[in-house]
């Protein structure tokens, strides 16, 4: 099911443009995406239209798809065969980039103190259950 747009909403392509050119816009739009989710989108007769209902549709995950994926990366990232400080630059490179994807806002210095800690705490033991079982 398609979400319903209200005037209101901004549309990212310009509403005019030639109809060869909507028409080639239409074409790349749908061939850029898989099969299964381009179906829903054949019906539509502009190129903003497409553009706008796939961006509705997409934009409203937010960074949760990002955020899964890196947090399985963290806790399936091993030592391994790597030293400890691979193993550890690895591990920092996935944190920043959860960092940059969560948008945590405190309400004030003490809960951010709190979450800082929570967060350290959480890097902690993902660092110690990836370690080789010869630090156990």
């Amino acid at each position: 099911m398609l979400p319903e747009m209200n005037s209101n909403q901004i549309t990212l392509i310009p509403p005019i443009i030639r109809e060869s050119e909507n028409s080639l816009v239409m074409s790349w739009l749908i061939n850029s995406m898989q099969p299964q989710i381009a179906r829903a989108y054949l019906l539509l007769d502009t190129a903003a239209k497409i553009w706008n209902v796939a961006s509705l549709t997409y934009s409203q995950m937010g960074n949760d798809a990002q955020i899964y994926e890196l947090r399985n990366k963290v806790h399936g990232t091993k030592q391994g065969e790597t030293t400890i400080s691979q193993y550890f630059s690895e591990l920092c490179g996935l944190w920043q980039e959860l960092d940059y994807y969560q948008d945590f806002q405190a309400d004030c210095v003490g809960d951010a103190l709190k979450f800082q800690k929570l967060v350290e705490k959480e890097r902690i033991y993902d660092f110690l259950a990836g370690l080789n079982n010869e630090y156990d």
